[in-house]
């Protein structure tokens, strides 16, 4: 079965205009096949459009993915830093006019709106009650998730649920995120009634009741960690995840873990029962006229992540040095988790030669071309000659790898040999990968971290050994590289059950960084524990000193003060 596609036009802002004739009072008539409020919602399938645009609009957006999620969520954490270009980022430019502020804040507003719209269009719809009940769930699971992302970024904003009078926008008032997030609660609540427990293959793509009550576990956590404190929320998260992690559980929800980390962001495992809601990305054909609003078609992430060693483009952003060193290594200093391998390259790795065997190597002098490659996979050698030491194209960039301070993160990237999309009219190119907002992983580490919150430590432990089990168990070698420079092999410890409570919330947060890096929940993670000056200021002793202000902007970050980001000047309304 073909997999939905999030590619339904905005059919109610079309006009269909058929002219038969050029007659002196055609200006004067009325065009002929309007879409209109009166003529549309009218069957199930102007109904389903209207609400696959809501997720378009969304969830699938682009600059939603990139500004809300990933600039203001990895960008400000401790795992992910860009190149020269980190003048942008949110530590560093931390104020009200900060155009990524304005982005993010415009995108989520944009999609609460046509959720308010759509919600009151189906009131009326005419079709059955069955299917508008399970169109509205999905609208208010699509606000519930823009006003998450609104409450844990800006902590106040006004709190909208109805298509108002264009001057009553003016007026409304703002909330803190204590209300925020109680509105969040009610949207995903009202959201479970009308959702099934899973989507078909046909329909995968779409929010779900594992989707929505990993989601409102999220909202619960966030009201109970720092800095709003109320701890009764532990338990409520502790209930909604009972019902759908343990593992006698998982089948009723079609979700449990891959047994090889290394698949999880393989192609081939696309919608898997590790994915609890993943979004299908098409790539279309240069010149397909894509919007700049809308972004690149398909997924454009692995642009900005791509190593420069291929197409004399990429290296935008990278890992940090304090995420390597995160990683368990052996008393040799060998690292022996495995998911290492899968999360990220280091200086020295080979992933793609062409078919002269030339490529680009990064290294800890910088970077420089090769040829002749040459792997000894018994001994797991690399062999070359330098082809060319005069490539000046990057200079001034700080190379990923050099100084072993950059790692190019893995996760999304493709080498040339296995890219289809190509550069679009918009001057950016996409491939048909999905993104995966939240996969299982993160709602087992979720199920542990709230059951050692209400005292239950040792009903926690097992939960996080299945996932250092699952590590232990992947494949050593990726298959993907013509050369690995380090290799995996060791075991990682099981957690001993036992662990203090102060312990186990030591070991679950270092979990959640190995196996989440990247996956865009860095720094609500990070504030929430509490820990999150200490966390940056940490990595950025560690750190590239970056930009034109030759600081690492994560030094600035001030508990208490910097909690939240500051509301647009564009738009704060007292």
């Amino acid at each position: 079965m073909k997999k939905l596609k999030y590619t339904i036009p905005v059919i109610m802002l079309l006009s269909l205009l058929t002219v038969s004739s050029c007659k002196k009072d055609f200006l004067n008539s009325a065009p002929y096949a309007v879409v209109t409020d009166d003529n549309f919602y009218k069957t199930i399938a102007q109904c389903q459009g209207a609400v696959f645009q809501n997720y378009n609009r969304t969830v699938h957006l682009g600059p939603i993915y990139l500004f809300v999620r990933h600039a203001l969520n990895d960008y400000a954490g401790i795992d992910l830093l860009r190149t020269n270009t980190d003048d942008f980022t949110v530590w560093n430019n931390f104020s009200p006019d900060n155009v990524q502020f304005l982005w993010g804040w415009k995108y989520c507003f944009q999609g609460i709106y046509l959720c308010n719209y759509t919600l009151d269009k189906l009131k009326t719809a005419s079709i059955p009650d069955g299917e508008k009940n399970k169109l509205s769930a999905e609208c208010k699971a699509i606000r519930g998730f823009m006003y998450y992302m609104v409450a844990t970024r800006w902590g106040k904003a006004p709190i909208i649920t109805t298509v108002l009078p264009i001057a009553q926008y003016y007026n409304v008032k703002f909330n803190t995120a204590t209300e925020i997030y109680a509105q969040v609660i009610q949207d995903f609540q009202d959201a479970l009634t009308g959702l099934p427990k899973t989507w078909d293959a046909a329909n995968k793509g779409r929010l779900s009741q594992v989707a929505v009550k990993m989601m409102l576990a999220k909202t619960y956590m966030q009201l109970a960690g720092y800095p709003i404190n109320k701890t009764d929320n532990w338990q409520k998260a502790v209930d909604i995840l009972a019902d759908m992690v343990p593992k006698d559980k998982r089948a009723d929800y079609s979700v449990d873990l891959l047994p090889n980390y290394g698949d999880v962001y393989n192609k081939a495992h696309d919608q898997s029962i590790e994915s609890v809601f993943e979004v299908n990305e098409m790539y279309y054909p240069q010149g397909a006229g894509i919007s700049l609003e809308v972004g690149a078609p398909g997924n454009f992430l692995q642009v900005f992540e791509q190593p420069d060693m291929y197409d004399g483009f990429g290296g935008r952003e990278c890992f940090t040095a304090d995420l390597y060193d995160e990683f368990e290594k052996d008393n040799s200093g060998k690292i022996e988790d495995k998911r290492f391998t899968y999360t990220m390259l280091e200086p020295g790795d080979v992933f793609y030669i062409n078919l002269n065997g030339d490529t680009l190597l990064h290294n800890s002098i910088g970077k420089f071309l090769i040829k002749n490659v040459k792997v000894n996979t018994a001994t797991n050698t690399l062999n070359y000659d330098v082809k060319d030491n005069s490539d000046k194209s990057y200079q001034g960039w700080v190379w990923p790898g050099k100084n072993n301070d950059w790692y190019p993160n893995y996760k999304y990237l493709r080498n040339a040999k296995e890219r289809t999309g190509l550069q679009n009219n918009a001057g950016v190119t996409g491939e048909d990968l999905n993104i995966k907002y939240l996969r299982f992983a993160d709602a087992v580490l979720m199920y542990a971290e709230a059951l050692n919150e209400v005292g239950r430590t040792v009903e926690a432990v097992p939960y996080i050994n299945e996932l250092r089990t699952r590590a232990n168990n992947s494949i050593s070698i990726d298959q993907r590289r013509i050369y690995q420079k380090t290799i995996a092999t060791g075991t990682l410890p099981m957690i001993s059950a036992s662990l203090a409570q102060a312990a186990m919330r030591t070991a679950i947060q270092h979990e959640y960084r190995v196996e989440l890096a990247g996956e865009d929940w860095s720094y609500e993670n990070l504030r929430r524990w509490g820990i999150a000056e200490v966390s940056l200021h940490q990595m950025a002793a560690k750190s590239p000193k970056v930009g034109t202000s030759l600081i690492n902007p994560a030094s600035k970050y001030a508990k208490g003060t910097w909690d939240y980001f500051p509301v647009p000047s564009a738009e704060y309304k007292p």
